[in-house]
């Protein structure tokens, strides 16, 4: 690398010189002592030897030059051996390898019961297979474990995981959005084991995320306006709270501002959508980067890259080169995680909340994800104090580098691979189905035609990047048998992850051996869906190569050294195969229409924020590269599960339907029930009352603001006059309190009003006083029976 040849070139020229000026020197150091014996011979001082003193300064003059010829030699000898290390350091391979570990989403935005206690509901178990002993992603953690190479995760995969290994549920197979309907998930332990393996892979290593859930960042940008504008702050607010959950279920500080097109590809409206999303950092397989060469290239994203960026008119320009000049704007200002800094290390990325509630209107500006991370001398200065103190003074320079952000706003460095490497690694699979993917993934693209005609080795043997054309066409072709996995490259069955029990198939290893010694990149990027057969042949490729010497691992913080000025392509230039691969203006339009739904929800919610965050959560998994690798229909019927949790919950408060009532007249009162089938209290609607005749029948109370527990029913009395005879209807409709908007259907129910006349009162008291008269009459006959009679005369 540049840096490289660059030191050799200083050290070699510091000690050639120093060696050709040491005789020079020592020359003149004596020489007023030769003077002076010349003078002596000329004009010698009374009683003084002249010959004796000349021989004797002739010795001296003789000696000073032996030393100095020694002392040349000696610096001649230390130039050759700084020149022989400078050599064999320059003939090193640097470079830093990404270990990518991630997968298709799975977690769904419902969850069973509510607070602390609340269980996720997954789309299916598929997650549990690939965390098992024996599975991708377990073999993919064990064989990283112990190598130099930089972690570079899915926050929202370890966060799944963490949600497994806490208890979780799998969706009801029907397509019920209802967490009631779901079962229990079989996958706890598995995902409790692969965590605490990956814990302990990652400790003490570079450690970087991704934005949310791998966010297709060529399709958010293929398609600008107000939809990918919300979409963008959605995955942007995600970053911070999800960088915290990750450090703390990993016990390590992560970083962020790494970004990862879709096969490297790369134009300006991407760039710029990175910087929105906090990157700084992007992994480019050279399409779309000019110039696409072997140096990491700084990218200049400011706001005037032109018109038609990001839009699929093709009649854009991309940006040019900074202006600014040295080269050294690398974004190298690298964001610090808990463990380098306790107090601060999010504030990189603080977005100042959960994201937006609802859609951004038509014409309104773009929210913004935050300040970009940026990069500039004195964070790469920082870094060198960093690496040469300990972990407080590294804390302190990361603070320096976050606060001091200032001069190189909308910089971001391209980082260049070998598509090649990448392609060789993708064409290693794990024996048996693909669990994850119903269709082939597709291979990374050829780079621009300064790099597809270069001879880089493939995986079968062949030239070019990984084609075996070298003419830059599409790597598509099949691998051959004799790169395929051998029986002993299959995964191992042991919980443990022993690596002598992944032994991976020499020849393949050879193979990767020989394209790594190639490699002239700053980085080298596997698949994303990197098997555990290939993990473990790279795995011993990189050993091996530690172990002759010839390779020289880094961490992705270095790997920006040394850039060069660029530019990356207008959107019009990027490539067709991968625009078919985008999601549609109209899969990002139904995943947007859920902001709408959300802000329905959460009016009525005593407490939103968890319900907000699932479902922003699952609003970016929709939007995952991984989609990329399977059918439309897949991402559709994912995005469909968030809306219908949307659905099912709104149509879950309501009013209870009542029958016709009877009341009398004056006053009494109507009870109204309401009816919440959500998991958690409600309490931002009121219900509106009104009558159809309020001179048979009034309402006295027309709003009531309601409030219900979670899973529970909550009647509210409504206080009503009744004033005539005859039958009036009541009509009852919930709204919601911020805006008065209403909630539902409303419920109509009929009242029968009965009131009694005076006159019948007149008649019933009549009829009373008669029975009354008749009793006492009928009484007093029988007191005359029973009394005795006078004797007969």
């Amino acid at each position: 690398m540049t840096r490289y040849g660059t030191a050799r070139a200083w050290v070699v020229s510091a000690a050639v010189l120093g060696a050709a000026a040491l005789p020079t020197a020592q020359a003149r150091a004596g020489a007023p002592d030769a003077f002076a014996a010349k003078d002596a011979v000329t004009a010698p001082a009374p009683d003084v030897d002249t010959e004796t003193e000349t021989e004797a300064d002739a010795e001296a003059e003789a000696e000073a030059g032996t030393e100095a010829r020694a002392d040349a030699d000696t610096a001649a000898g230390t130039a050759a051996d700084t020149d022989s290390d400078a050599d064999a350091d320059a003939d090193k391979v640097h470079a830093a390898v990404v270990w990518p570990v991630m997968t298709t989403p799975h977690e769904t935005a419902a969850a069973l019961g509510s607070g602390a206690s609340a269980q996720a509901v997954f789309d299916d178990d598929t997650l549990a297979g690939l965390f098992a002993a024996g599975g991708r992603l377990r073999e993919v953690v064990d064989a990283g474990k112990g190598r130099e190479v930089s972690w570079v995760l899915d926050p929202d995969l370890v966060l799944s995981a963490q949600a497994m290994a806490d208890g979780y549920r799998l969706a009801d197979s029907t397509g019920s959005s209802n967490p009631q309907d779901s079962t229990r998930g079989t996958g706890q332990s598995a995902a409790r084991a692969w965590l605490a393996a990956l814990r302990e892979a990652v400790k003490g290593r570079d450690v970087w995320l991704l934005p949310y859930a791998d966010t297709d960042l060529a399709s958010l940008a293929r398609h600008p306006g107000p939809d990918s504008a919300a979409l963008t702050e959605v995955v942007a607010g995600l970053a911070a709270d999800a960088k915290e959950q990750v450090d703390r279920a990993l016990g390590t500080g992560t970083r962020t501002g790494v970004g990862w097109p879709a096969d490297g590809a790369l134009d300006t409206a991407i760039t710029q959508l990175g910087t929105e999303l906090g990157v700084d950092r992007l992994l480019t397989s050279g399409e779309g980067l000019t110039p696409a060469g072997k140096a990491p290239v700084t990218l200049d994203t400011g706001t005037d890259a032109g018109p038609g960026v990001g839009d699929d008119t093709g009649t854009g320009t991309s940006s040019g080169p900074s202006a600014a000049s040295g080269g050294t704007g690398s974004g190298d200002d690298e964001k610090a995680g808990p463990a380098d800094d306790p107090g601060g290390a999010d504030r990189a990325h603080d977005h100042g909340g959960a994201g937006p509630a609802g859609r951004v209107p038509d014409g309104a500006d773009a929210p913004r994800a935050g300040a970009p991370a940026a990069a500039h001398q004195q964070a790469r200065a920082d870094d060198a104090d960093t690496d040469a103190t300990n972990a407080t003074d590294k804390a302190d320079a990361t603070d320096k580098a976050d606060d001091d952000d200032s001069g190189d706003d909308g910089k971001v460095t391209a980082l260049p691979y070998d598509p090649g490497i990448t392609t060789a690694l993708a064409r290693i699979q794990d024996p048996g189905p693909d669990p994850e993917a119903s269709r082939s993934p597709s291979l990374s693209p050829s780079p621009f035609p300064s790099a597809t005609t270069s001879t880089t080795p493939g995986i079968d043997g062949s030239t070019g990047p990984g084609t075996g054309t070298g003419t830059g066409t599409s790597p598509g072709a099949s691998p051959s048998t004799s790169g395929s996995p051998s029986a002993s490259a299959s995964p191992s069955a042991s919980a443990s992850g022993d690596e002598a029990d992944d032994t991976p198939d020499p020849a393949a290893v050879k193979r990767l051996t020989g394209l790594l010694k190639k490699n002239a990149r700053p980085v080298v990027v596997p698949p994303r869906d990197l098997s555990g057969t290939a993990a473990n042949a790279l795995k011993a490729a990189l050993d091996s190569g530690a172990d002759d010497g010839w390779l020289d691992l880094e961490g992705l913080r270095n790997a920006d050294d040394d850039p060069v000025e660029g530019r990356a392509a207008a959107p019009a230039a990027y490539p067709s195969g991968l625009r078919a691969d985008d999601l549609t203006a109209a899969q990002l339009g139904a995943v947007a229409d859920d902001l709408d739904r959300l802000a329905t929800l959460v009016k009525v919610l005593a407490d939103p924020k968890g319900t907000t965050a699932s479902v922003h959560a699952a609003m970016a998994r929709a939007l995952s590269t991984a989609w990329r690798a399977q059918d439309d229909a897949a991402q559709k019927a994912f995005q469909r599960r968030t809306s219908g949790f949307l659905t099912t919950s709104v149509e879950s408060l309501r009013l209870v339907q009542k029958t016709t009532l009877t009341l009398t007249s004056g006053d009494s009162t109507v009870p109204v029930t309401v009816d919440n089938g959500l998991q958690q209290p409600v309490a931002g609607l009121e219900l509106r009352v009104s009558s159809s005749d309020t001179e048979r029948l009034k309402v006295d109370d027309t709003k009531l603001p309601v409030e219900a527990a979670g899973s529970a029913s909550h009647t509210t009395p409504i206080d009503v006059t009744a004033k005539a005879n005859g039958k009036a209807r009541i009509t009852a409709r919930l709204y919601t309190r911020s805006d008065g908007k209403p909630w539902g259907e409303p419920m109509t129910f009929e009242v029968d009003v009965t009131s009694v006349s005076t006159g019948a009162i007149s008649v019933v008291a009549a009829g009373v006083v008669l029975i009354v008269l008749a009793a006492l009459f009928r009484m007093r006959r029988v007191r005359r029976r029973r009394a005795p009679q006078p004797p007969v005369e």
